[in-house]
């Protein structure tokens, strides 16, 4: 493996990029902040 190679994400995974990643930060905030308003609480499986 080139060290160019080491910069390739695998195939089907994609990124956002600063400026989409923010948007995409600011909606998962506003959706945790709504259901946290309904009284649910944040679970997160763990592997």
């Amino acid at each position: 493996m080139t060290l160019a190679d080491r910069w390739l994400l695998p195939e089907g995974v994609d990124e956002a990029l600063p400026e989409q990643a923010a948007k995409i930060e600011h909606l998962r905030r506003t959706l945790l902040n709504l259901h946290e308003s309904w009284g649910y609480q944040l679970v997160i499986p763990l592997f």
